[in-house]
């Protein structure tokens, strides 16, 4: 029986309790003042402290500064949990989880995640396809379905769990694409605005990530843990393999459904510890078919979600 830590994508500090909660904890607020002193050389006027404690309107600004917050708060999680815990067989990132993952699974030095997020909030004002995107709150995804998205030009982003799917696409294909479902009545859809998605609008990033990754990824014999690639639904065993997964995270569909379905069926993982501090990552594997039962672990809080599955359970 295996263990994963699943790594929270873009929304993992998404609620200012939870950014707040997460500035108390010793081991989060040591990997900050670390990322800080790395960031003055850089970026003397900036305060990744303070940025953290802003409200909504503030924090939810700079999506690429939003990333560079999340992966630092991560990776001071990633220190607190497995101080007490067992050492996990997988990690798992789902979207922007997969900075911390990378670092966490020993395969790049702290400063360069750190300096590369920068560098990438730099270069990445605005992010291509990032301006609008569109989840679905009721299935079925069906293969018709996305037979359909594609003639709207629009692209399947994300697979969430049987009924969520992100979908990707320019602010007046999405916008045709809504009304004309909503006149079907075959979704309830919502808008979610500026948050990047992943689709082939994204490709300049890939240019990027490359310059700031190729040549400072770490050995796949200096690794600490193994990686599941939520795009390729493998294991990642070697450093070019691992930069084509980053790089594929932006331009390609993330398979979180069947990365955990993955993950339990062919790696045989029976529990799954979130590094958040957002639930999202526990309520997907909730809501994802498996073929045995799974363990689903938040150190952080205690609270059960409404409706869990029979077949899941908590710590």
């Amino acid at each position: 029986m295996n263990s994963a830590y699943i790594f929270a994508g873009i929304d993992g500090l998404d609620n200012m309790k939870d950014r707040l909660h997460v500035l108390t904890l010793p081991a989060v607020v040591d990997r900050i003042e670390q990322a800080q002193r790395i960031l003055d050389r850089v970026a003397p006027d900036f305060n990744l402290t303070n940025f953290i404690a802003s409200p909504n309107e503030t924090f939810k600004k700079e999506i690429t500064l939003q990333a560079l917050a999340v992966t630092v708060v991560q990776i001071g999680l990633f220190d607190l949990f497995i101080s007490t815990d067992s050492r996990p067989e997988y990690l798992m990132g789902c979207s922007l989880g997969d900075i911390a993952r990378t670092y966490c699974a020993g395969a790049v030095d702290f400063d360069v995640i750190v300096e590369g997020s920068w560098n990438y909030h730099l270069s990445a004002k605005s992010i291509q396809g990032g301006l609008y995107h569109v989840k679905s709150l009721e299935g079925p995804i069906t293969d018709a379905l996305l037979k359909e998205i594609q003639v709207q030009n629009l692209f399947y982003a994300v697979h969430q769990t049987p009924q969520h799917f992100l979908v990707a696409g320019s602010y007046e294909n999405l916008e045709k694409w809504r009304l004309s479902e909503n006149k079907l009545k075959r979704f309830r859809i919502n808008p979610l605005y500026d948050k990047p998605l992943h689709s082939p609008m994204m490709n300049t990033t890939t240019e990027t990530l490359h310059s700031m990754y190729s040549h400072t990824l770490k050995d796949e014999k200096q690794w600490t843990y193994k990686m599941i690639s939520s795009t390729h639904l493998k294991v990642i065993d070697n450093k070019a393999s691992l930069l084509a997964d980053m790089i594929d995270n932006f331009n390609s569909t993330v398979l979180w459904m069947q990365s955990i379905q993955f993950a339990c069926d062919k790696m045989n993982v029976t529990r799954f510890v979130n590094v958040g501090p957002a639930n999202t990552l526990i309520l997907f594997a909730e809501r994802t078919p498996l073929s045995q039962p799974v363990k689903l672990v938040n150190f952080l809080t205690q609270e059960v979600a409404p409706s869990l599955s029979r077949n899941f359970a908590r710590k």
